[in-house]
Parts: structure tokens; C-alpha cells; sequence
């Protein structure tokens, strides 16, 4: 919920101006978060809770929550490699990792890897299980995401590489690379782009946080106790246990994990 939060900020900042992208803060320093930030955050959940619905409905939405990532994926890819003219130097850079040490940084990113996409795999069933016939899910699982998966982390290096070049700072996160846009000087045609690419962002957070957090956890839940708890009910259950542990934490500071 903390990255839809993140979409919130973009969108409004990209709607607002610089009004909203410069709130001024008054929230401590060791809350780890900013006044922008948490009320953009809130703004999520009330638009995410909004928006649950059975999960038998949610063909259409995710199909436009598609349409709207992709069009800002290849918008964001087109954008930066025509303002700096190329990929930029990273994509020609060589690894400065050699022998062991470069094996093992394929091997720490390979885990990198399945970590992200691990709780995604484990809770296909809860989706799979709606399909008309039992083989109708291989080719999304099989082809589908593979190539999608394949396609964004393409376009992510490009991206990454090519601002690189005309803000001098490496932002492997979509998030931070329009959030430093918008602390530059907002003319029109910045607002504008940031406001669509926050908008596609904002379908994609809510789509992932249905999926992967609230859906597939309300059906755990209701399955422990089906009299009083529904999909839906264990959903908004999982959501307040979500703000409850103020995710932004796990983002902005590493030892909450280990604390």
C-alpha cells in the first residue's frame, strides 16, 4: 500500500502543482515519513477499500488497470530515450565484478528475483480456480507473464540508464524518477506527464494490492471462519493490519526487518 500511496502523491502532485509536492512537513523525522507522503497514503486505502469488489467482477478493471501500466511503460520508455538521444552509458558499462564475485552477484540476483515474484506463485490457485477449464491458466502463467516480466525489467534498465544521463543520478524505481521530476520546475507539459504516468501507476498499485494482498488474503481468512468473515470482510481486515504496521517503515528504514 505504501507505493499506492506513492501513486497517490504523483497523481495529485501532477493535478495540484507544486502546492501539494511541496506540503510542508510536520510530522517528526523519526516517523520516517512526511506529511505529503502519509496523507497520500491514506488517500490509497479509502480509494482502494472504495473499489473492493468480488472477485469474480475484477476481469474488466484489471484488463484497463493493463491497458493504462502499459501505456505508461512503453509512454516513460519513448519519453526518456527521445529526451537524451540513446540508452545512455550504463547499458554500455562493464561489470566491474569479476570471477566469484561476479557469480555470486548473478546468484544473490537471481534471488532477488524469486523473492519478489514468490508471493505472487504461491497465491495462483486462489486465482486459477475461477477458470473454465483446467488448462485455461498455462498460457497466462507460461507465456504471458514470462514475457511481461521479461519486457518491464528490459524497459526499467533502459529507462534507468537513459535519465541517468540527463539527471546524473541512477532511479531503478519508476516512483522516485517521477518524484524527482516533479521537484524540478513544473511547467505544463510536466504536470501533464507525471499526472498520466501517476494515474497508470495508481490502476497497477490497486490491482497488485487486490490480487497479491487483499483478495487472496480474505479468502485465507475466510476460510478460518467462514461464519462471520467473508472475502471481502477479511480483505478489510488485512488492510488495517497493513496500515497498522506503517508499511513505509520496511521501505525507508532496512533494520525493520531485523529489529
Amino acid at each position: 500500500m505504501y507505493w499506492g500511496g506513492q501513486a497517490v502523491r504523483i497523481t495529485v502532485g501532477g493535478l495540484i502543482g507544486p502546492k501539494y509536492v511541496h506540503m510542508k512537513n510536520t510530522i517528526p523525522r523519526s516517523a520516517n515519513i512526511e506529511t505529503v507522503d502519509l496523507v497520500s497514503f491514506f488517500l490509497f486505502v479509502l480509494i482502494f477499500v472504495a473499489l473492493l469488489c468480488p472477485p469474480e467482477k475484477l476481469q474488466l478493471p484489471f484488463r484497463i488497470a493493463f491497458l493504462m501500466i502499459t501505456a505508461v511503460l512503453l509512454g516513460m520508455l519513448t519519453w526518456a530515450l527521445a529526451t537524451t538521444r540513446g540508452v545512455g552509458e550504463l547499458i554500455h558499462t562493464n561489470s566491474t565484478a569479476h570471477g566469484k564475485m561476479l557469480s555470486w552477484n548473478a546468484v544473490y540476483g537471481m534471488q532477488t528475483f524469486l523473492g519478489a515474484y514468490g508471493g505472487g506463485v504461491l497465491g495462483q490457485s486462489d486465482w486459477t480456480r475461477y477458470a473454465k477449464t483446467p488448462n485455461a491458466a498455462l498460457f497466462g502463467q507460461a507465456i504471458a507473464a514470462t514475457l511481461a516480466i521479461c519486457i518491464t525489467a528490459l524497459s526499467g534498465i533502459l529507462i534507468t540508464s537513459a535519465t541517468a544521463k540527463f539527471f546524473g543520478v541512477l532511479y531503478w524505481n519508476p516512483f522516485l524518477l517521477l518524484n524527482h521530476i516533479q521537484q524540478q520546475p513544473m511547467h505544463p507539459a510536466t504536470r501533464a506527464g507525471t499526472f498520466f504516468a501517476g494515474l497508470g501507476l495508481l490502476a497497477s498499485q490497486l490491482a497488485l494490492c487486490i490480487v497479491l494482498n487483499s483478495v487472496s488474503a480474505g479468502m485465507d481468512a475466510a476460510a478460518l471462519c467462514p461464519k462471520f468473515i467473508n472475502i471481502r470482510r477479511g480483505a478489510i481486515i488485512i488492510t488495517v493490519i497493513g496500515i497498522a504496521i506503517c508499511p513505509w517503515n520496511y521501505v525507508t528504514k532496512a533494520t525493520t526487518f531485523i529489529v
